[in-house]
């Protein structure tokens, strides 16, 4: 790995949202230009629960999309997306499994750029669901919602991306993760 790629590892809250958002897009998927194969095949292998709250918060932040009224050229694909799916995910029921007593850390060191430090940091973020039961993923939607469109557009790309990989090799087919990410994956996202 190049000099200018290796940050130097830090310890992160897991139940920070804004920073655990802060690191996933704004360091991570705005940086990494390889494909996220690597990070999806380490998504499942986590636990039910953890998969299933990734999918409740792609639920939510499209959702959140759907609503901005504040658009240009480079999040449009992104809310156009939103707005077809916003009918049918406003008829399901989006709250995350909540996991109390789960074994996830409460800090987690992770370096920016790197593929396992990153996923065991949101893995644990989407495992700590109790620790805000208004909304687990208030932080992290509030924060996107005022990050720059571009990246609102990279995590809508990411997002598609596993709810493509959901559909093709979930083998825990369940209940409303999966129905949510076929619905996804089933709309053309060509804007994107």
């Amino acid at each position: 790995m190049d000099e200018e790629m290796r940050q130097p590892e830090e310890m992160v809250s897991v139940i920070d949202g804004k920073k655990v958002q802060e690191i996933l897009v704004g360091r991570y998927l705005n940086v990494v230009i390889v494909d996220h194969t690597d990070f999806m095949k380490l998504m499942l292998k986590e636990d039910y629960r953890i998969r299933h709250n990734f999918m409740m918060l792609i639920g939510q932040w499209f959702i959140c999309l759907s609503s901005s009224s504040e658009w240009d050229e480079r999040n449009e694909g992104s809310v156009k997306l939103s707005c077809k799916l916003k009918p049918e995910l406003s008829k399901t029921n989006l709250w995350p499994w909540v996991t109390y007593g789960d074994s996830a850390p409460n800090e987690v060191s992770v370096s920016g750029h790197q593929t396992e430090s990153v996923e065991r940091l949101f893995a644990a973020y989407l495992s700590k669901t109790e620790w805000e039961i208004c909304n687990p993923f208030r932080q992290f939607l509030v924060a996107m919602q005022k990050e720059d469109r571009t990246l609102q557009q990279i995590l809508t790309r990411f997002a598609v991306e596993w709810c493509d990989w959901v559909v093709k090799e979930e083998k825990e087919i369940q209940g409303e993760s999966y129905r949510i990410a076929s619905l996804i994956a089933s709309v053309p996202s060509v804007l994107l």
